[in-house]
Formats: structure tokens, C-alpha cells, sequence
């Protein structure tokens, strides 16, 4: 099975509970850290004070040796891109997503057919993910596993017409809960 390629994968935390963030390790000696929530700051140490930011003031705290930042008591805002910075080197972005101890069951899922310049066909797989993320889409190519992608967007892939029709060449979209 091919599995398409994640930007990152997420890191999932559940609601009320607490989460390490943690970035690549540093050789040299940490003089100063930045943590971004999407574009925000979070957290900020510059050698001497650790300065939390919006939501994070009293739910965080900033290992200063290791660059770690621990959120507590997480609330579903909490989901989001966040970006250390250390020693003024941008480090890779982690992604967090926070779920709700209970997850409504996922629907079945709607597959529309657009036909694209050229010789293939984009198929479409949607479904309302609201309180039931995070989410598998997988797609299956006669009955067998075709692709897979936990993002939780609308999944999206291309057929190419000639493999065989259409209809008998791939027909199901699968949506699913991710088992955390």
C-alpha cells in the first residue's frame, strides 16, 4: 500500500490532558527559544526570561535545555502548526491536534468525478469529519488498498481513464476514525 506523504505527522493530544512538544536536538548551547503557534508566538525565551503568550500563560512551561514545550490542559484552540526557533534557526514544524475523549462515528462518505484535461479523472472523497477527527481516508482499487493519507481535508486522487473504465477501476473511499 502506498501511504501519500504527510507534510508532518500530527501529533495528537486529547482535551484536558498534556502535551511535550519536542524540537530536533541542538549540539551547541541554547542561548534562545522561540515557539509560534501558526504565525503567533507562544513562547519566548531570550537567555534570561520565558515569556508565555495569549493562551499559554499558566498552561505551558519551556524545558531551556532541551528547547521542550509542555502545554497542559489542552483545549480544542490548542490544534494547530507551531514552529520552535533556536538560536535563531527555524526548526521543522510539528502539527497538533487535540481530540475530544469521545469521537462521533464518521460517515459514509460522498465520491464525486470531475473529468481534468488529458487522460484523467480527479475523484473526490467527502465526508463531515466535524467531531470525528482525526480521520483515515483510504481509497481501494478492486478491493484492494490503493492509497492512504490521514489529513483531514477533502482527499483528493487521480485516475488515469485507460487502466480501465472508470467504474471498475476505482470505485471506494474509506473514511475512518484513527485509533489514538
Amino acid at each position: 500500500m502506498e501511504k501519500l506523504p504527510l507534510l508532518n505527522d500530527p501529533l495528537a493530544g486529547k482535551l484536558g490532558s498534556e502535551v511535550l512538544l519536542k524540537p530536533n536536538a541542538v549540539t551547541s548551547p541554547i542561548t534562545s527559544i522561540t515557539w509560534k503557534q501558526g504565525p503567533n508566538l507562544a513562547v519566548q525565551w531570550d537567555g534570561t526570561a520565558i515569556q508565555s503568550y495569549r493562551q499559554f500563560k499558566n498552561r505551558s512551561s519551556l524545558d531551556v535545555e532541551t528547547g521542550i514545550l509542555t502545554i497542559r490542559n489542552l483545549v480544542l484552540s490548542d490544534s494547530n502548526n507551531y514552529t520552535p526557533e533556536i538560536n535563531n534557526v527555524l526548526q521543522k514544524e510539528i502539527v497538533l491536534k487535540v481530540y475530544r475523549e469521545w469521537m462521533r462515528p464518521v460517515p459514509k462518505p460522498t465520491i464525486t468525478v470531475q473529468k481534468t484535461p488529458g487522460e484523467y479523472c480527479e475523484l473526490t472523497c467527502d465526508g463531515d469529519i466535524t467531531d470525528a477527527e482525526p480521520v483515515t481516508y483510504s481509497w481501494t482499487k478492486n478491493k484492494a488498498a490503493l492509497l492512504e493519507t490521514e489529513r483531514n481535508i477533502i482527499q483528493k486522487v487521480f485516475v488515469n481513464l485507460y487502466l480501465t473504465s472508470l467504474y471498475q477501476s476505482v470505485k471506494f473511499c474509506i473514511l475512518s476514525s484513527i485509533q489514538i
